[in-house]
C-alpha cells in the first residue's frame, strides 16, 4: 500500500527503515552519507575559527549483494550504491538546480552519482509522487527509481536545457516502479522495496529489463 501523502523527513525514514531490514537479511547495508565540511575565519569572533557544513553529496550510500550472480553459482558479488530520495507534490520536478553551471549543492549531488556511475556503481534518484487531486480525477502515488548513468544522453540533455524537468510520465518510461511491502508476517508497516528484492528474487520482468541491481 503506498502512502498517498509524505513529506520529505517522512520518506528517508522509511527508506532508513526498510534499510534496516536489508541489513539484517544481510541483503544490503546502506546509511547516510556523510556531510562535508570546510574551516573558515570566524564572522564573529576575530581570530577564531569556524566550521562550515557543506550538502553537496547525495542522501544514501552502501553496498547490496548482486542476486543474479549468485544465482549462477557466482560468489557473493556487492556493489555500491547511491541515491538521493526526493518527495514531488506537484506535477513535475524540476531540473535547473541539477545543471552544473549552477555549482551548487544540488548539481554536486548530481556530479557525484554520474562519476560513481562510470565506475559501475548503482546510483539513481528515489522520487516519491504524492498523491494530486484534479478536477476530474485523483493521480495516486507512486514511487520510482530514475536510473543516473553518465552513460545516459538523458543528462546531457538536462545540462542544455533541452529537458527541465522530471514527470511522472518519464518515470514510467525510463525508471523503475517500486512496491511497497510488507518484510514479514509480523510488520504493520509498509516500506517501500527501493532495491526491488521482491521484484529480485520471483526474477520479475521489471527487475530484470531494468538491469538495476543485478
Amino acid at each position: 500500500m503506498v502512502p498517498s501523502k509524505l513529506t520529505s523527513k517522512e520518506f528517508e525514514q522509511l527508506v532508513l527503515d526498510q534499510s534496516a531490514w536489508y541489513e539484517e537479511i544481510k541483503f544490503a547495508v546502506i546509511g547516510r552519507y556523510g556531510v562535508q565540511a570546510t574551516v573558515r575565519p570566524s564572522h564573529t569572533t576575530p581570530g577564531a575559527m569556524e566550521t562550515q557544513l557543506i550538502q553537496s553529496l547525495p542522501d544514501f550510500e552502501g553496498m547490496y549483494r548482486c542476486l543474479e550472480g549468485e544465482s549462477k553459482g557466482l560468489p557473493h558479488t556487492f556493489r555500491h550504491v547511491i541515491f538521493d530520495a526526493k518527495v514531488c507534490s506537484s506535477a513535475s520536478f524540476p531540473w535547473n538546480k541539477y545543471r552544473a553551471e549552477t555549482r551548487g549543492p544540488r548539481a554536486r549531488q548530481l556530479k557525484h552519482m554520474l562519476r560513481r556511475s562510470r565506475f559501475g556503481a548503482t546510483c539513481f534518484f528515489l522520487f516519491h509522487w504524492n498523491e494530486r487531486s484534479l478536477a476530474k480525477r485523483t493521480v495516486p502515488a507512486r514511487t520510482f527509481i530514475f536510473p543516473v548513468s553518465d552513460q545516459d544522453d538523458y543528462w546531457d540533455r538536462v545540462e542544455s536545457l533541452e529537458v527541465k524537468s522530471l514527470t511522472l510520465s518519464d518515470c514510467e518510461e525510463k525508471g523503475v516502479e517500486v512496491d511497497w511491502v510488507l518484510n514479514s508476517k509480523q510488520s504493520r508497516k509498509y516500506r517501500p522495496d527501493f532495491l526491488l528484492l521482491k521484484k529480485l528474487e520471483s526474477m520479475s520482468q521489471t527487475a530484470a529489463h531494468s538491469g538495476l541491481f543485478v
